[in-house]
């Protein structure tokens, strides 16, 4: 799966983690780069093999092609949202 986090560096421990979240299927996905689009936006590039990788109704292309897939993800950060996180 792909990750996203921010933190804020000014602050130590666990308190600086502002946003943390995955994008992923079942099968193999790797995220290879990511870019600031400004405010609370970000783009997430990346390959998938996975069959059920999650799109929207919108997107251009939400079937799988057979093989290694290339997806492009626009996120917005919502910062009001946390998945559960593991911690020691």
């Amino acid at each position: 799966d792909a990750f996203v986090v921010q933190l804020d560096t000014s602050v130590s421990g666990t308190a600086g983690l502002l946003y943390a979240s995955y994008l992923g299927g079942s099968g193999f996905d790797y995220g290879y780069s990511i870019a600031h689009g400004g405010g609370r936006v970000v783009y997430l590039t990346g390959q998938t093999i996975s069959t059920n990788f999650p799109t929207t109704t919108n997107a251009y292309d939400g079937t799988h092609n057979g093989g290694d897939d290339a997806f492009v993800v626009r996120l917005v950060l919502d910062h009001r949202v946390y998945l559960p996180l593991i911690t020691r």
